[in-house]
């Protein structure tokens, strides 16, 4: 899944690692002028499915195949 910030600076995307058990869930962060990661999110311990920016960018949830909603700090970059 994708998220774009209200912004419109920052990308959030939510996966799965395939090369590990379980597909632990990936939270990244990324630039959308640069294209560079800026930050992973961790917290989930399966792949993660979605992600969402609340309306002032200050946060992003995270939902995954752990059955769990994490939220995220955006200015600390951690859950």
């Amino acid at each position: 899944d994708v998220a774009l910030s209200p912004d419109g600076e920052l990308i959030a995307t939510a996966a799965g690692d395939p090369t590990r058990p379980n597909r632990v869930g990936l939270v990244a962060l990324w630039d959308r002028g640069t294209g560079d990661k800026v930050a992973d999110l961790v917290g989930h311990e399966r792949a993660a499915t979605a992600v969402t920016f609340d309306a002032d960018g200050s946060r992003l949830a995270s939902t995954g195949e752990d059955e769990k909603v994490n939220l995220h700090d955006i200015a600390a970059r951690k859950a």
